[in-house]
């Protein structure tokens, strides 16, 4: 059997309507933090999931985002919310 896809990869999955109301970058983002909300195996004591990765884990996930998300970590250090940060803190709150 032909696979449809181009390399062997697994493909990122980023819902059109999310990437058109925040952005692509974002989407794709706040659509990885959702898959490893899902997946992780840590949870707190109110059922809410969270997970850990570094930045180095991060650009080996989404090598081609890793400047957005050094740029978007360095205006979270400085107090400054942009849309995804705001995104991510209310689906964490909601997962």
């Amino acid at each position: 059997m032909t696979s449809k896809l181009i390399t062997p990869e697994s493909p990122l999955l980023v819902p059109p309507l999310l990437a058109s109301e925040i952005g692509l970058e974002e989407a794709v983002i706040l659509q990885q933090i959702h898959y490893f909300c899902q997946i992780s195996k840590h949870i707190k004591r109110d059922g809410r999931r969270w997970f850990w990765k570094t930045l180095k884990d991060w650009g080996e996930t989404l090598p081609f985002l890793l400047k957005g998300l050094q740029k978007g970590l360095e205006c979270r250090q400085n107090k400054s919310h942009s849309s995804l940060t705001l995104l991510v803190e209310r689906t964490l709150i909601r997962t």
